[in-house]
């Protein structure tokens, strides 16, 4: 019996089946994107090799008070680098991290993004 228990397990498992798209109709022109989520949302500002540089940033975005949320710096290892981000939040609603998205790219952030984490 137990060479049957070997041989059932070194069966391969069968292929996932593909991915199926299904049209989705396009929202009206300047309706806002909805965010439902579970996990925390954040604004990421940017990802900083020089840790002075994330530091500066975040001193920038707390100045100009850009969201009622924290601003944290946290290090992240991306390759074996570590890599400094600068994070806006967690945002209390998707409407506060629309805002504070918006308030970032206009300090001159504009690679900044919604994350989830």
């Amino acid at each position: 019996q137990p060479a049957a228990a070997y041989a059932a397990a070194s069966v391969p498992a069968p292929a996932p089946s593909p991915l199926r798209a299904h049209a989705v109709p396009a929202a009206p022109a300047g309706s806002p994107l909805i965010l439902v989520s579970q996990r925390p949302v954040f604004v990421q500002a940017g990802a900083y090799s020089d840790p002075a540089n994330a530091f500066r940033v975040k001193g920038a975005i707390e100045a100009a008070r850009t969201a009622d949320a924290q601003v944290t710096v946290s290090t992240i290892l991306q390759e074996g680098q570590p890599l400094y981000r600068v994070r806006i939040g967690p945002m209390p609603t998707p409407t506060d991290a629309d805002r504070a998205l918006r308030k970032v790219v206009a300090l001159g952030h504009t690679g900044a993004t919604i994350v989830l984490d």
